[in-house]
């Protein structure tokens, strides 16, 4: 038999679960419920592991060569190449750059993981019409997610901004539907709350939830690997837009290859 428990103040149990007013409470008092991230790296922890690398230390070996024939422009190129090998400059942080659907795609603009910045169309703003479609693909990125964005705690060095929980590239996707206006994944989360998952691995290469909708309907998300996703057995639709989605997919891909190659 269903039950309702209840305080003084009111219901705090459902049998669908907490109540939005005892969630709420909950959240202000406890804070979210998330594993803290792993400490940052020192920049100098970064750069004494690089020293390992061979290439590091023939580059260490040229700056000292080229200072020592006097050719001391030559010394800052090599000194300047060692410190983005090292990855003082750069810090692995992930960001989305692109959202192509269909009907429409943005740019989007920010900075890593925060949830702040612009989506634009060939530099403009974007009609509802050409938003609509690119707010339903990161919404269902933010609810087919396991990820979270944890807001700076105001200590620098690594704590006066946002960081990822979990998996990097979820975070990536959280951070730019917020940029979207698809709103907090939170609330999403809540108002589409998830009834069944089946987990990313490696042998589907892909993680399925199903969300119960607020008008009670349902809603299933699938996120994964373009070859899996578009084939024929997981998608059915029209065999021209998956084809048209398929060569997308393998132009990004390309994109991305000839940029890590530069």
């Amino acid at each position: 038999m269903a039950m309702t428990q209840a305080t003084a103040e009111g219901p705090v149990r459902t049998p669908d679960g907490l109540t939005d007013v005892e969630a709420d409470r909950r959240l202000a008092e406890h804070g979210r419920n998330e594993i803290p991230p792993a400490p940052a790296t020192p920049w100098y922890a970064r750069v004494l592991a690089q020293l390992r690398d061979p290439l590091i230390m023939v580059l260490l070996g040229a700056v000292v060569l080229t200072i020592a024939i006097g050719d001391h422009a030559d010394a800052v190129v090599i000194a300047v190449v060692i410190v983005v090998k090292t990855g003082t400059l750069t810090e692995g942080r992930m960001v989305v750059q692109h959202v192509w659907t269909p009907r429409a795609a943005v740019d989007s603009f920010g900075v890593a993981y925060e949830p702040q910045g612009d989506v634009l169309v060939e530099g403009r703003q974007p009609t509802a019409a050409e938003l609509g479609p690119v707010q339903e693909l990161l919404t269902a990125a933010s609810l087919c997610n396991d990820a979270s964005l944890r807001p700076p705690q105001g200590e620098p060095p690594h704590e006066d901004r946002w960081t990822a929980v979990g998996d990097p590239m979820e975070a990536a996707l959280l951070s730019a539907a917020v940029k979207a206006g698809c709103g907090e994944p939170e609330l999403l989360r809540r108002t589409r709350p998830r009834t069944w998952e089946i987990p990313f691995d490696s042998g589907r290469k892909r993680m399925t939830t199903v969300h119960r909708l607020p008008s009670g309907g349902a809603l299933v998300c699938l996120k994964g690997a373009p070859e899996v996703v578009l084939d024929a057995a997981v998608l059915a639709d029209r065999t021209d837009l998956v084809a048209g989605v398929r060569q997308q997919a393998a132009t990004l891909a390309s994109r991305e290859h000839a940029f890590r190659r530069s």
